[in-house]
């Protein structure tokens, strides 16, 4: 029976019954923003186009309640997918840490810290431009070709980065227990470095993504159980990962590509990418060096440290990217909204922007203090006593991850401002300073020093970012004061 036909038979004076009323109220008002996005001209039809801008433009000044529920709803089908592949990926990651031990954990977690860094070449924060590009697109023919050439693009260049690392490692030599990590490690790549993600983004359909890295989660939570027993040889646990990504390409290239005929490797098709990557310059060089103060204490420590303290530091690394996992919902929802109130104005945004940052802080001191005395506890009971010392930098990494938000937010903000050289000068001055610290801290105190300058960092470009936002906000504010 249809919503409509059972209204009047409510309760008006039940509380719960007049929530629903208003919100089914809101929806009918804003039906046309739960149209499919993933093609928003629809044969020329211009007075619906028309009314879907009035209805954005309405809702980004007067802060519409039914956006609110509908960024709720997306966030809580996010977590709720989230939740449902932690409750089974952490378990089997946990089992199989106990089963590896120290050491053979930080011969993986050198081979997975290494397949990262070729990830992120690979991918280099193109994401941005593809889906700008692939939302430009009105012709499916395009978008089809835009999807091909970056597929084949991906292709090709793992390819090449996979070739020369292996003949690398083997001209220098290199031990047998490492083989097997080595060898996983090129389908690791390639899975990890194709995913479908930026269609889906593009798409507006990122919750798909979240179900595609859900069913994964149980297939490597089951090989974990069936086949590690604690004294496991080192590596299997990259053959896990493996399939595991595996799994992630196939369920996402089904959501994205579904009900179409695409061709994903052309050769013909590759040129078209020549201007798009000319064109996004700029955020190509802001992802790589925003990783060598992010990412890059990992393989650091795998290089300056011994192997059973890179063990100890990939447990931790591997908890807060856990929580990274869900504080990166906060960012990717509210990007949308950033551009809709830049529009607005730029003191208007950035008085959003200062009432969420100064809500998040009063979040962020309570966990930061909650996760201190916690850690040593938490860290006991689910990786055991051979894994204790890591406690501590697993809180420094967890703050780092919080304070990483606030960051994310502001520069979100920023690029919804066309401010794309500020955001690349901020993070090359941070990645620089966190660089040396990393080489200067890391000998001396060990994974301790590795989270700090890790927490260090984050702080320093979430202060420069808000200083940053702060400077447009008010300056944009005083220009239109003196223009009155």
């Amino acid at each position: 029976m249809e919503i409509t036909n059972i209204m009047f038979s409510f309760d008006e004076s039940c509380p719960w019954c007049r929530t629903f009323l208003k919100l089914n109220s809101l929806k009918r008002k804003n039906k046309v923003l739960l149209t499919d996005s993933a093609d928003p001209i629809q044969s020329g039809n211009g007075g619906v186009e028309a009314k879907k801008v009035a209805t954005e433009e309405r809702n980004s000044k007067s802060g519409s309640p039914f956006l609110k529920v509908r960024m709720l709803q997306q966030a809580a089908e996010m977590i709720f997918w989230r939740v449902f592949a932690l409750a089974f990926g952490a378990v089997g990651s946990i089992w199989g840490v106990r089963c590896l031990g120290p050491e053979n954990v930080g011969i993986s977690g050198m081979v997975a810290a290494t397949v990262a860094q070729a990830v992120l070449v690979v991918e280099l924060n193109q994401n941005t431009i593809f889906v700008r590009h692939y939302k430009r697109q009105n012709s499916e023919a395009e978008r089809s070709i835009l999807i091909s050439a970056v597929f084949t693009f991906r292709l090709v260049l793992c390819a090449v980065l996979a070739l020369a690392a292996i003949l690398i490692l083997f001209s220098i030599g290199i031990s047998a227990k490492w083989h097997v990590a080595i060898i996983a490690g090129v389908p690791l790549l390639f899975f990890s470095s194709n995913q479908s993600v930026w269609v889906l983004q593009a798409q507006e359909n990122l919750p798909a993504n979240y179900r595609a890295i859900a069913i994964p989660s149980i297939v490597s939570a089951c090989l974990y159980f069936s086949f590690f027993r604690p004294g496991i040889g080192p590596g299997l646990d990259v053959i896990v990962q493996a399939v595991a990504q595996a799994a992630a390409f196939s369920m996402g290239w089904y959501y994205a590509l579904y009900g179409r005929h695409q061709r994903l490797v052309r050769r013909k098709v590759l040129l078209r990418l020549a201007p798009l990557l000319k064109e996004g310059r700029w955020l190509m060089l802001t992802g790589l060096v925003f990783y060598l103060y992010t990412s890059f204490d990992l393989p650091l420590t795998g290089y300056l440290l011994p192997l059973h303290e890179l063990g100890q530091y990939r447990a931790a690394t591997k908890l807060s990217a856990v929580t990274q996992s869900f504080l990166s919902i906060a960012p990717l929802l509210l990007y949308p909204r950033l551009l809709e109130w830049s529009k607005v104005g730029t003191d208007y945004l950035w008085k959003r922007q200062k009432k969420i940052v100064l809500t998040s802080f009063c979040i962020l001191i309570p966990l930061s203090i909650m996760v201190f005395l916690l850690s040593s506890a938490l860290f006991k009971i689910v990786y055991g006593a051979a894994f204790l010392e890591a406690a501590t930098p697993c809180a420094l990494l967890l703050i780092a991850r919080f304070v990483g938000v606030i960051r994310a937010i502001l520069c979100c903000g920023l690029w919804a401002q066309d401010e794309d050289k500020k955001v690349t000068g901020l993070i090359a001055a941070v990645a620089a300073t966190s660089l040396v610290s990393y080489l200067i801290l890391i000998p001396r105190m060990g994974i301790l020093g590795a989270a700090f300058v890790n927490l260090a960092s984050e702080t320093l470009a979430a202060t420069g970012a808000f200083c940053l936002a702060r400077t447009a906000g008010t300056q944009m504010s005083a220009s239109g004061t003196r223009g009155h």
